[in-house]
């Protein structure tokens, strides 16, 4: 397929909350060679460059300046029992196949919406699974050096929904393919509240059953436009988690992981009453407290200010800061 450059172009129906968005200059890349073709446009032409995936975790302006680069890269290989993909691969699509094939590791994942080559950006987890636990190494193309190159799990330096490529690297590197590590011997992963009574025999009816919980807590983007956990679960160390539950007896237990005690947002955000708020378009959403959704004609605007009045509510009655998880592009 011949690489090609489009100006004007309309994304509001290629992002999940589905604001109102032009794209200044923007290309598709289904190979490395493309990716390189795109850098060299962006430098001839002293542009920026914006890349994106399905933009499922993102909160876009109404104008995205320079060029916007969509990965579109395809394909699944399997070498051993490492499984490499292709960064434009649907990631829920992947799982489903996997799955169906007896690869156990990210059933835990499955409904989790976007891309691929957003996964370890963004390290996605549910459910007691993080991709970091099944990444061998991200395949990347670095823009500095001009050249392709793999990074390891190590080089990715993954954290809570956070990574290298969300820090340091975040406008140097251009993931194109994830190597993943699965395993045919199936241990279901049951340590999360809605699994605790799951009777599950393969990685194909866990995965199934995530999802199943998923449809039930979480609005499909689809029909609720939206990106998500709007915010991540607040941390806190063993002696702050005491105080809190102390505090407050009836919230729920947190989840004890290796960064600390995970605090529920949603069940603050719940307890500030704030479902169902809104500014313009944008809502709090009445199923699910941490996803804020576009009811009809949300603008960024509308969505940053919705996000600063839900932050400055839990603050101000729990004294916690929320973080927003999804990335928001600055206007």
């Amino acid at each position: 397929m011949k690489f090609s450059v489009e100006d004007n172009v309309n994304l509001s129906m290629s992002n999940t909350l589905r604001l109102p968005v032009r794209a200044e200059y923007y290309c598709e890349a289904y190979s490395t060679e493309h990716v390189a073709e795109a850098l060299t446009f962006v430098e001839r032409q002293g542009l920026p460059l914006l890349v994106l995936g399905e933009a499922s975790n993102v909160v876009l302006p109404p104008v995205l300046k320079g060029l916007t680069l969509r990965v579109r890269m395809e394909g699944i290989e399997q070498h051993g029992d490492v499984i490499k993909v292709g960064a434009g691969v649907n990631w829920n699509n992947l799982v489903m196949l996997l799955c169906e094939d007896e690869w156990s590791g990210l059933e835990n994942l499955s409904g989790i919406p976007g891309s691929v080559g957003a996964a370890p950006i963004q390290n996605i987890g549910a459910y007691g699974v993080q991709i970091e636990d099944c990444i061998v190494s991200v395949s990347v193309y670095d823009r500095h050096d001009g050249c392709a190159c793999v990074m390891s799990r190590e080089d990715c330096r993954f954290g809570y929904r956070d990574s290298i490529f969300k820090g340091e690297y975040r406008d140097r590197m251009v993931v194109t393919n994830v190597s993943l590590h699965l395993s045919k011997q199936f241990t279901p992963v049951t340590s999360y509240r809605d699994l605790q009574a799951a009777n599950v025999q393969t990685p194909l009816e866990m995965a199934r059953l995530v999802r199943s919980i998923r449809s039930r807590k979480l609005p499909d983007p689809v029909n609720a436009p939206n990106v998500g956990s709007f915010f991540k679960n607040p941390i806190l160390d063993e002696s702050a988690y005491v105080d809190f539950k102390s505090a407050h007896p009836t919230a729920p237990d947190g989840v004890r992981t290796d960064e600390g005690v995970k605090i529920h947002a949603a069940w603050l955000i719940e307890r500030c009453g704030l479902k169902s708020m809104r500014v313009g378009d944008a809502m709090v959403s009445e199923q699910h407290a941490l996803v804020i959704v576009n009811t009809g004609a949300a603008t960024q605007s509308d969505v940053d200010e919705l996000a600063t009045r839900v932050r400055e509510a839990v603050s101000d009655r729990f004294n916690l800061s929320l973080t927003i998880e999804p990335t928001v592009l600055p206007l």
